[in-house]
C-alpha cells in the first residue's frame, strides 16, 4: 500500500519494485552492507515458520552463495509476491488485487505478533 508513490490506487511493477528496495537498510540490520540470517537474530530461532520462509528468499537471491544478500543481488531477485498478487498479469496491483495484498500482510502481521508474544 506504502509503495503506491503516486496515489492513484495501483501500484505498479516499478514503484513495488522501488518500495522493496527502500526496505533493503531496514532488512540490513547489522549494518554490513548485506542481508544474511544474522540480520534477523532470534527470530530465526523462535518462529521457525517464519525462518524457512527467510531462508528460502535468502537462497533464491544469494547468486553467489556466500551466504549473504547484496543490495545488487537484492534488487535484481524475482519479485515472487508482486506476481502472486497480480492476479490479471497486467504488471499492476489495482483496488481489487490490493485488497488480496493487504489480507496477505493481516497474516503474516499475525505472525509477527505470535513471535513478539515469544519474548
Amino acid at each position: 500500500m506504502e509503495a503506491d508513490t503516486n496515489g492513484d490506487g495501483v501500484v505498479t511493477r516499478a514503484e513495488f519494485n522501488a518500495a522493496r528496495m527502500a526496505r533493503f537498510d531496514k532488512l540490513d540490520r547489522n549494518g554490513d552492507g548485506t542481508i544474511s540470517r544474522a540480520d534477523f537474530g532470534r527470530l530465526m530461532r523462535l518462529a521457525p515458520r517464519l525462518a524457512r520462509r527467510i531462508d528460502r528468499l535468502l537462497a533464491d537471491a544469494d547468486t553467489n552463495y556466500d551466504g549473504r544478500v547484496t543490495r545488487a543481488e537484492y534488487a535484481s531477485m524475482p519479485m515472487p509476491l508482486f506476481e502472486r498478487l497480480d492476479l490479471n498479469h497486467d504488471g499492476r496491483i489495482d483496488a481489487q488485487e490490493l485488497a488480496a495484498a493487504r489480507a496477505h500482510v493481516e497474516e503474516i502481521r499475525e505472525e509477527l505478533e505470535t513471535y513478539r508474544d515469544l519474548r
